[in-house]
């Protein structure tokens, strides 16, 4: 039998201060002492170009060559979101990492408390104001990158401030998915739930219910005639559309809500929207890929096993597509899904795939798994024996990058040159003369 202490001698622990109990990040970052960020600045490795050669009298013939390896992170990268200047990174050692395409470092860092499963990035309204917003469970942190501190927490229950008002069941989820939408709307996804915030009053202006059966795992953002065109892609295998459009209340409502079908045999991993916003391409944990008609919401094209495993990235590089998934493989689709390149081998399983927004720098970059020594940022070079000129990109440790380029012509700037005096190229990235400046740092390292 155990011998009772007596009160005297034995007090219990007091309860956390105030200050501890209004943190918003999880015990595990209390005991590793949270915000002690000491990594160092990544390293970025140039990798030499080979000459492409064709073959006979092919002349669409399509490449993808690694330019720079760049690491940084100290885990795997899960997270990407680029802008015309910048790509963000997060990943799980709970930071976001801004890289300067140009300079080739690491321009920005950013304390999340947690991992970063999700971002998105954009210009404030023109100005020389940068906002990143990263996902770490059920907190969405936004940044103004000019500080290391994130400005506000929006929480997945509709709360904002640094600590949220319910956990649990009917609480907080995790955040699954961001979109942003001319940098003052933010659509987050949690749970089969979607919410509409206004970032110019940091409120959420509208919740709904998507319609699906399951979680949320992505989202793809167009423009409707009145409003916004969302697009989801559920665990429950389905891809979902509706337009969002505003209410002289001030407030928003959803409709034209379509359910696309058939569906996937898997839960659905990645969206993205091309040819003006009229057709969707949905990548699946069932090894497929899919294009959708936005005009009848049918399905017109789809391919089984476009990888040896999950597909977790799409998206759409001119009139190219691009997709990566677990088999470590980074593919180049045409239009109408028909393999139009050579499979590019990755050092790692990617997480994410981006394409770089410039309609001119057809740049790809990709996110990977943990690699015991650290992250990759990899940067390809896409060229394609057409009317293309070539741009490199760059990538991140745990992140791959790929770039359109003509063979038959040197690096060169893409057809509407930069000008530095006229406000239409204010934030159009300076591309660089040879295929080495254009980089982007990254994740952990090969």
């Amino acid at each position: 039998m155990q011998r009772e202490t007596s009160a005297a001698s034995h007090t219990p622990p007091a309860s956390p201060g105030a200050t501890r109990r209004a943190r918003d990040d999880d015990v595990f970052l209390r005991l590793a002492g949270a915000g002690n960020d000491s990594t160092p600045q990544g390293t970025v490795k140039e990798i030499a170009l080979k000459r492409v050669s064709g073959s006979g009298g092919n002349n669409t013939g399509v490449w993808l060559q690694c330019t720079h390896v760049a690491e940084g992170h100290a885990g795997a990268a899960l997270a990407l979101a680029a802008t015309n200047d910048m790509l963000y990174s997060g990943g799980v050692d709970r930071t976001v990492r801004g890289w300067d395409f140009t300079a080739g470092t690491e321009a920005w860092r950013g304390w999340c408390g947690g991992g970063v499963g999700a971002l998105a990035a954009g210009d404030n309204d023109g100005r020389d104001v940068r906002l990143v917003l990263a996902a770490a469970g059920a907190a969405v942190r936004l940044f103004d990158t000019r500080s290391r501190t994130p400005v506000t927490t929006l929480w997945s229950s509709g709360a904002t401030g640094p600590c949220p008002t319910t956990r649990g069941i009917g609480g907080e989820v995790a955040v699954t998915a961001l979109a942003l939408a001319e940098s003052n709307r933010l659509y987050t996804a949690a749970g089969d739930k979607l919410r509409l915030w206004d970032l110019r009053m940091m409120e959420c202006v509208c919740k709904l219910w998507t319609g699906h059966a399951a979680a949320v795992m992505c989202l793809a953002l167009g423009r409707a005639p009145q409003g916004d065109l969302v697009a989801t892609g559920s665990k429950d295998h389905y891809v979902r559309t509706l337009d969002m459009q505003p209410q002289d209340t001030g407030g928003w409502e959803a409709s034209n809500r379509w359910l696309l079908e058939p569906p996937h045999y898997d839960g659905v991993q990645a969206l993205a929207l091309g040819d003006d916003d009229t057709v969707l391409y949905s990548a699946s944990r069932d090894t497929s890929l899919k294009k959708w008609s936005l005009t009848d919401h049918t399905l017109t094209h789809g391919v089984m096993n476009a990888h040896k495993g999950w597909v977790t990235g799409v998206c759409v590089v001119g009139e190219l597509v691009a997709s990566c998934g677990r088999d470590a493989a980074l593919r180049v689709w045409s239009g109408a899904l028909r393999p139009a390149a050579v499979p590019a081998a990755l050092p790692d399983l990617p997480h994410a795939l981006r394409a770089h927004p410039h309609p001119h720098l057809r740049a790809l970059y990709t996110a990977g798994k943990y690699v015991p020594t650290s992250l990759k940022l990899l940067a390809f070079i896409l060229t394609v024996r057409r009317a293309y000129t070539v741009f490199p990109t760059a990538q991140n440790k745990m992140t791959h990058g790929a770039v359109l380029r003509s063979e038959h012509a040197a690096l060169a700037p893409p057809p509407h040159p930069r000008d530095p005096h006229d406000p239409r190229h204010a934030h159009a990235p300076r591309l660089a003369v040879t295929a080495a400046t254009s980089i982007c740092r990254g994740i952990d390292g090969v």
